[in-house]
């Protein structure tokens, strides 16, 4: 079966589905220096570079409970919307300082806390200090 963006918004007649993929696609071009640094890094180390929570906090009960986040290298935490129709998440912050992606708010972990969750704006915080998008 046909997946493409152009296919899917056809089958589906939803308007959103082009533009949101462009949307992320452009994130994902924006990301590849950091995704080359941690990647280099992740080599080195021995580490993986999609890794769970547990890995990074593992002291943390709660992060070893948390089975539908992952940190992407050791500054971004991802948490995807498995629900359909859902427009917000719950998700877990470990220890530290950390601010949404796409935001300047600051939320201090660990703790549980809600977020709003877009069809356009997938859940991800980045660790305090850290810029993924700068080389």
């Amino acid at each position: 079966k046909d997946r493409t963006p152009w296919r899917i918004q056809e089958h589906s007649g939803d308007e959103r589905v082009v533009p949101i993929y462009r949307q992320f696609a452009k994130l994902r071009m924006g990301l590849i220096p950091y995704l080359r640094r941690e990647a280099a890094h992740c080599a080195a180390a021995g580490e993986p570079l999609l890794r769970p929570l547990l890995l990074d906090d593992p002291g943390d009960p709660a992060a070893w409970q948390v089975y539908d986040q992952y940190r992407l290298g050791r500054d971004l935490l991802v948490a995807p919307v498995l629900e359909e129709g859902a427009a917000s998440r719950r998700l877990y912050l470990p220890a530290g300082q950390w601010r949404p992606f796409w935001g300047d708010s600051r939320h201090e972990g660990p703790q549980w806390v809600e977020v709003p969750a877009p069809l356009d704006r997938i859940p991800v915080f980045v660790r305090a200090g850290a810029e993924p998008a700068a080389d």
